[in-house]
């Protein structure tokens, strides 16, 4: 009885603690200023939460923005007894306006499935077809040093 107490006290405080980097990311970061990186299609690209990246450039530019994360992996140096998972929202808009949201995931994303080392989402934005690969989500959690910015390394594709 005393050790299914000690889990779920230790589950409780660790999701707790994951959950207050996520606020306090998005609040450092609702005023940062828009990021271009005029990346090729095909390239990895860092895109800094709450903030945009442009792909390509004229007419066949499409920028990302990085709207949100769920951060809810273990922490470095902790045992923990989900691996958890980083969930990211992606918003892809062409030049002619035409928005997607697209969600990827890191992690232990699907019960009874292999931990994603990366994540790839196929979709349409407007009349053209992309692939979105998610390679990362940075700072790992446990390792962020004070003024970290939770920031996703992905590779957008035209197809």
């Amino acid at each position: 009885m005393m050790l299914k107490t000690v889990f779920t006290i230790l589950t409780v405080v660790l999701m707790a603690q994951c959950g207050d980097e996520t606020a306090t990311s998005q609040a450092q970061n609702a005023d940062t200023p828009m990021q271009t990186n005029g990346q090729n299609f095909g390239q990895e690209v860092r895109v800094d939460h709450q903030n945009k990246a442009t792909i390509g450039s004229g007419d066949a530019a499409l920028t990302v923005t990085f709207q949100d994360l769920i951060d809810s992996r273990c922490p470095e140096n902790v045992n923990c007894i989900q691996y958890g998972k980083a969930e990211v929202t992606l918003s892809a808009t062409n030049q002619q306006g035409t928005n997607e949201r697209i969600k990827l995931c890191l992690g232990d994303c699907q019960q009874g499935q292999a931990i994603r080392e990366t994540d790839s989402v196929t979709t349409f934005v407007g009349q053209t077809k992309y692939t979105f690969t998610l390679k990362k989500v940075e700072p790992y959690p446990g390792t962020e040093q004070q003024d970290d910015t939770k920031k996703v390394r992905l590779v957008v594709e035209k197809l």
